[in-house]
């Protein structure tokens, strides 16, 4: 059932003032119903079955939000949608109004932070809320609920051209680390002394995202562009003489870059920078869960002239057949076949070339004119110019060896646990 089918559906139950007036881009609902309301009728629909329980978390992503008095209406939702919780900006706010979100927000989320704060609104903030953390150099006042922070997979490494960029580079710094993911400091190696930068190499190499916090003329993410395999964001600072123009020419150099891949936010905008790196990691987190597809199609194969006698799980456990039997046809002589199994989705057919026994363990190699590597749950035939050596046996080992063709010297080992099938011709 699709967005609008399911604003069609809640519009007969009386859920909505207009048919898909329930989603974004029109909020009739919420001005017109209150949240009980609103969520009694959605769960009610929901129950009938006229609903699917995955369009009704799609709809609950825009309908929470929290009116402070008639200052604030707090996006308690944005963390579901956007994986962080909404930010408050400082500047231009009240201590007391600051005082009062970071409050509300506090049991709703894991950490709440606000952004832009003095040293002078902090010491009020701390009156108010004690517990509060401050982090002088980014300018980020931090409350955590107590519940430990949700670690997340990748590496945000931040640089600086200058010294004089660190406020804003701790700002995306302090923001990442909030976020869960783990943050990797290099200040003060600018283009001027381009030596600081290569010598620094491993750090670079050793990044999933980059963030280049640069003013002046702001030439420094086009140089960590021309050398990073990862995406590169752009922080131009407002750091330079007068006809830096507060920034605006770095940002100019930034966004008319040779350097292919940099993405580039607002001057002096570190927490921008991090929000943006952090999506990046989750959107990739999401296709790593997932098994890629191979390269090529896995070999068919017709057991029909093939008679199974053993299958084991990636634990080596006998799922059925008799291990005997195919020891004894192994002794016999007789052509052997094993199947690699990946979630019951993917299958390889491979003749066993060669075979041998030990200690009620049978083994098995292949070699094949194709690289056969691992990707995920997926075994992937790769491109010619390699060989694999393809060792298996039925306690649920399979190591795999690449060769360059007509050299000796392996390229890598795989090993893996993996379910199969054995057959006997």
């Amino acid at each position: 059932m699709g967005i609008k089918q399911v604003s069609d559906v809640l519009f007969r139950r009386g859920f909505a003032p207009t048919p898909y007036s329930l989603f974004p881009r029109h909020q009739a609902l919420i001005t017109k119903m209150t949240q009980p309301e609103a969520l009694k009728l959605l769960l009610s629909a929901v129950a009938a079955g006229e609903v699917s329980p995955d369009a009704a978390l799609e709809k609950l992503k825009y309908l929470n939000f929290e009116p402070l008095e008639d200052f604030a209406k707090i996006d308690h939702h944005r963390n579901l949608r956007t994986g962080f919780p909404e930010a408050v900006w400082g500047e231009g706010k009240t201590p007391e109004q600051i005082a009062r979100i970071l409050e509300a927000m506090r049991d709703r989320h894991t950490v709440a932070i606000a952004t832009r704060i003095a040293p002078d609104v902090c010491k009020q903030l701390k009156k108010k809320i004690p517990d509060l953390q401050y982090y002088p150099a980014a300018k980020i006042c931090a409350l955590a609920n107590g519940v430990p922070l949700e670690q997340r997979h990748g590496k945000i490494t931040i640089l600086t051209a200058g010294t004089a960029d660190i406020p804003v580079a701790e700002e995306a710094a302090i923001t990442a680390e909030l976020s869960g993911f783990e943050v990797q400091r290099l200040w003060d190696v600018g283009v001027a002394g381009i030596h600081r930068l290569l010598s620094n190499r491993h750090v670079i190499d050793q990044a999933d995202v980059l963030i280049v916090v640069a003013g002046m003329e702001g030439a420094l993410p086009s140089v960590v562009a021309g050398i990073a395999d990862c995406p590169v964001i752009a922080v131009p600072t407002s750091i330079g003489y007068g006809v830096n123009f507060g920034g605006v020419a770095p940002l100019l150099t930034m966004l008319n870059s040779c350097a292919a891949g940099i993405g580039v936010v607002n001057i002096n905008n570190g927490f921008g920078a991090a929000i943006l790196a952090g999506q990046i990691l989750r959107v990739a987190s999401k296709f790593s869960a997932q098994p890629p597809q191979p390269q090529l199609p896995p070999q068919q194969f017709n057991p029909s002239p093939w008679k199974l006698v053993y299958a084991h799980d990636a634990d080596g456990k006998r799922v059925s057949g008799d291990l005997n039997q195919l020891a004894e046809a192994v002794r016999q002589g007789q052509p052997v076949r094993f199947l690699i199994d990946f979630a019951g989705s993917h299958e390889y057919s491979l003749d066993a070339q060669h075979l041998w026994l030990k200690n009620g363990v049978v083994y098995a190699q292949n070699t094949s004119q194709l690289s056969v590597e691992f990707k995920g749950d997926v075994l992937a035939l790769r491109k010619k110019g390699y060989q694999s050596a393809i060792a298996a046996s039925t306690n649920g080992d399979l190591e795999i060896a690449r060769f360059r063709l007509g050299k000796h010297k392996p390229k890598g080992r795989l090993f893996h646990k993996v379910a199969m099938r054995w057959f006997v011709s």
